[in-house]
């Protein structure tokens, strides 16, 4: 990847037009990572996971989404990865679509305007921060709900319907959280359309299909 040097005094929208890659499902898949388990944080973009396939896959999307040759970081502890990039000019493109005026995680700048991209985000958004039940309900929760809308109008606009949003209260956090869950109805759908890079959530979606077969 090329080296500038990037004047801090510079709007960030200039200096994030020099980063600009191609829209395509490797990105939508990243921007997903960093709504879910991700983040933005001065000029250090990261990402936390305990399952080392989803910390290889955003290496490798990251990598193919901006010709990223420099360095990685990925640390353990506990059985927890935690994935740090610094990189100044790809933060600010990224911040420039992810983040509002306060630095807050928001979806409401964010375009994705194919259904590969859309099922790419959600896929990272699922594999991030969804279940699947025993009985084969997936559902997903975050304490944003304009994040959770915004994965309800994606669902709905590759062929889902009857989502049913719901609340949760966190007594840890004492706060409520938002929630989206499809029904077991819809399983062999969501295989086919989205599916889950996280291997334990695949195989249970897959056994229960098989279950619902025979």
């Amino acid at each position: 990847m090329t080296i500038q040097i990037v004047n801090v005094d510079e709007p960030i929208t200039k200096i994030s037009n020099r980063v600009n890659p191609n829209i395509n499902e490797n990105i939508s898949n990243i921007f997903g990572h960093i709504i879910g388990d991700g983040g933005l944080y001065k000029n250090k973009i990261f990402y936390n996971n305990t399952n080392i396939d989803l910390i290889n896959d955003f290496i490798d999307n990251f990598k193919k989404s901006f010709n990223y040759d420099g360095k990685i970081f990925v640390s353990n502890y506990k059985g927890a990865y935690r994935l740090i990039i610094y990189d100044k000019l790809i933060w600010l493109f990224l911040i420039g679509i992810l983040l509002d005026g306060k630095y807050q995680k928001t979806v409401s700048k964010l375009k994705l305007v194919n259904r590969a991209n859309k099922k790419a985000f959600l896929k990272a958004m699922f594999d991030d921060d969804g279940s699947i039940s025993k009985k084969g309900i997936i559902s997903i929760v975050n304490k944003d709900s304009s994040i959770i809308l915004f994965i309800k109008n994606q669902l709905m606009n590759i062929g889902f319907d009857n989502i049913v949003r719901y609340t949760l209260f966190n007594k840890k956090y004492n706060k409520n959280y938002h929630a989206l869950r499809i029904s077991k109805q819809y399983n062999e759908k969501f295989l086919r359309l989205i599916s889950f890079k996280h291997k334990k959530k695949l195989n249970r979606l897959q056994n229960n299909i098989i279950k619902k077969q025979r």
